[in-house]
């Protein structure tokens, strides 16, 4: 077995749900364990505020960095995207939410033709992380339900939903990162 050990990743502001859900499709498309915590403090007087959503990933080394440079890439673009296209903050919402579940849609079919190819090899490395997790006290955490309550702007959710579609799933890293190529151009190639 591998090093195996909780990557602490990022922390969201608490509003913004959304991310839960794209950074755990992103965990399982690179075989590996999602786990958040909300984190707060005690206001004046005296309630809990949540303040944070705290993304966490176990797994492999190499897995958890491409893993969380996939998820940060996805939550900024879709963050930077919403601001650009959307002008009210309920547009932006709107977009946001549309856009990241469309991504994790298709992050998840990617996930499931990853794992149709090697069965074998994924259901291993499942099971350690899994162990893993389990060394530490802790549960593996099953991806959130959809954020169906909010009342959408239909406009952004169509462009968020479109926005979605043209996001590809290749990240592309700096030649500091993963070196040059061929070409001269640096590329980290994931699986799709």
């Amino acid at each position: 077995m591998s090093a195996r050990a909780i990557l602490e990743c990022a922390a969201d502001p608490v509003g913004d749900r959304w991310t839960i859900a794209l950074w755990h499709a992103t965990a399982e498309l690179h075989a590996c364990l999602h786990v958040h915590r909300e984190e707060g403090a005690f206001d004046g007087a005296g309630r809990w505020r949540r303040r944070h959503v705290r993304h966490c990933l176990l797994g492999r080394p190499a897995d958890q960095a491409r893993a969380m440079a996939m998820a940060l890439h996805f939550c900024g673009l879709i963050r930077a995207t919403a601001r650009a296209h959307a002008g009210t903050r309920h547009a932006r919402r709107s977009f946001e939410l549309a856009c990241s579940e469309r991504l994790v849609k298709r992050l998840r079919a990617a996930a499931s033709a990853v794992r149709d190819a090697e069965p074998d090899s994924w259901a291993a490395e499942r099971f350690e992380n899994e162990a893993a997790l389990r060394e530490q006290g802790l549960e593996p955490s099953a991806p959130p339900a959809g954020d169906g309550s909010f009342d959408r702007d239909r406009a952004a959710t169509r462009h968020g939903k479109i926005a979605a579609d043209n996001i590809s799933l290749v990240l592309r890293a700096s030649p500091a990162v993963a070196g040059p190529t061929r070409q001269g151009r640096a590329q980290m190639q994931l699986p799709f």
